[in-house]
């Protein structure tokens, strides 16, 4: 049961696949699997290839370093879109990967419009060499693997590696002690510029990638038009024990909640403008997504 566990947190791995191969093909390890790829789709070929860098968790701050990026492409454009974090860093927590919802208060811009301008939006990223790899491309979402730091991210980086270490200081003939302590403070800082020098050589050759010492994240979008957006904010930034109270709170009002509308007694549907009016119909005070269980 801990190597199903274990394989469940591959890309793209499903519970049911996840058995076969510990149960039917006997597979019991991360190594063992890698010689048994052809037992996997492209997906789970990926989660494998980066599983490593994958498990790495993601803090919020750099989710949002992520949403900066996306936020300016998309400002870039023709300004239709809109993307929102969701999910755990939404709520402040941390996270193996990263959600974003994409949709447009535009009434005439449907579902799959949006789709449109999002996948031109995917190619300028690709272009860009944020994004490595699509992982999954279906019609409810879209998983992309790369690296997303920004370029203001990368930037500061550059200019801390080149800062100057040294302060000019008064100057004193120091005693015998201090002059001892400053060769032996010498000789410890040589020993870990060598060691931190063989360890960025060893990672560049183990993993040439495009952003420097920044792991590969894997980032779902999903999608919502004008109708839909304020249900799929609310379903995709979660936890599902929070949605289901929702649930149980609109049937008592006769609603019907989904993740894509809410339906009244005759079954049409209801149009809210945002997740404060929803939780107002609902008979509820708005709920930050942090204080969300």
């Amino acid at each position: 049961m801990q190597n199903i566990a274990l394989f469940e947190q591959i890309l793209g791995m499903t519970q049911k696949k996840a058995k076969e191969l510990v149960l039917e093909h006997k597979i019991r390890s991360i190594a063992e699997l890698k010689d048994r790829t052809d037992l996997l789709n492209e997906t789970q070929k990926l989660g494998l290839e980066h599983f490593k860098d994958l498990q790495i968790p993601v803090s919020v701050a750099e989710a949002r370093q992520v949403l900066d990026v996306l936020t300016k492409r998309v400002e870039a454009s023709d300004g239709q879109l809109e993307v929102e974090l969701v999910g755990k860093h939404r709520r402040q927590e941390v996270g193996n990967d990263v959600e974003f919802l994409v949709f447009s208060r535009a009434p005439k811009l449907s579902t799959n419009a949006i789709r449109k301008i999002f996948d031109e939006l995917i190619e300028h990223l690709r272009n860009d060499r944020f994004i490595e790899a699509i992982a999954e491309h279906s019609t409810s979402k879209v998983v992309v693997i790369g690296r997303f730091c920004s370029q203001e991210m990368r930037q500061k980086e550059k200019q801390e590696d080149v800062k100057p270490k040294t302060q000019l200081r008064s100057f004193r003939i120091p005693t015998k002690e201090e002059m001892e302590e400053q060769e032996a403070e010498m000789k410890n800082i040589q020993v870990a510029k060598k060691i931190a020098s063989e360890m960025d050589a060893k990672a560049l050759s183990e993993s040439p990638k495009v952003h420097g010492s920044h792991p590969i994240r894997a980032v779902t979008f999903r999608f919502s038009d004008s109708n839909h957006w304020p249900f799929m904010l609310l379903w995709t930034t979660g936890p599902p024990t929070f949605f289901k109270k929702l649930q149980v709170s609109a049937e008592k009002k006769r609603f019907k909640l989904e993740h894509d509308g809410l339906r009244d007694e005759n079954n049409d549907h209801v149009r809210v403008e945002s997740e404060e009016e929803l939780f107002r119909l609902l008979g509820f005070e708005a709920v930050e997504p942090s204080n969300r269980i």
